[in-house]
């Protein structure tokens, strides 16, 4: 994307010193040559864009299905598997 901005600000450049010589019609053909780099351009920065978003959106999915498995594993671990802990009838004796 940088690399077009680069080529679409030289041929801006060219089409404005065909302007100021007076050399319309090159200056046109030059100056809608770099609105369609610029559109390119654009293009290329959304298809970035929303790679990018998708990557962002799929770790935070597995970040927090994961998140929710271990809590979920914990709590049935603790409320469900009760079997793991004997029965007590006292815990201290009082004095």
């Amino acid at each position: 994307m940088d690399q077009k901005l680069g080529e679409s600000e030289e041929a801006l450049q060219t089409a404005r010193r065909s302007f100021v010589d007076l050399e319309l019609e090159e200056s046109k053909s030059r100056a809608d040559a770099v609105v369609d780099m610029l559109n390119e351009a654009y293009s290329l920065a959304f298809e970035a864009r929303d790679d990018a978003l998708f990557w962002i959106f799929v770790t935070e999915w597995l970040a927090v299905t994961a998140t929710g498995l271990i809590c979920g594993f914990v709590i049935w671990t603790l409320m469900i598997r009760r079997r793991l802990y004997r029965e007590v009838g006292i815990t201290r004796e009082a004095r």
